[in-house]
């Protein structure tokens, strides 16, 4: 990887780099001591993870400067803004019981 120029900051559908799916020590610690020799950062790291939503926010911030709504805004790739009380859940508490919304998962 290393000396084939991999981007080792190449972040997947899920968010994750390289280093955070290695499953094998010395394989991890090869793909560490490359990125330190790389002058790679935490904050790089940081800032790589992130580049995709600041990509977005700034191209959202530029469509409403440019006077259009940022409810009818899309990418390229068809995404658009979700309203965050549309995706929040509908608790409809039972006579006599408080409506909770719990972390644990039923046994």
């Amino acid at each position: 990887m290393c000396y084939r120029n991999a981007d080792l900051l190449a972040v997947n559908a899920d968010g994750n780099m390289p280093y955070d799916i290695c499953e094998d020590e010395a394989t991890l610690e090869y793909i560490e001591t490359c990125m330190a020799n790389q002058g790679v950062t935490q904050e790089l790291i940081d800032e790589t993870r992130l580049s995709n939503e600041k990509k977005m926010l700034d191209d959202i911030k530029e469509y409403e400067r440019e006077g259009n709504s940022p409810s009818s805004w899309c990418d390229r790739a068809g995404a658009t803004l979700v309203s965050t009380p549309h995706l929040q859940p509908r608790i409809r508490p039972f006579r006599g019981f408080s409506a909770t919304l719990s972390t644990e998962s039923a046994h």
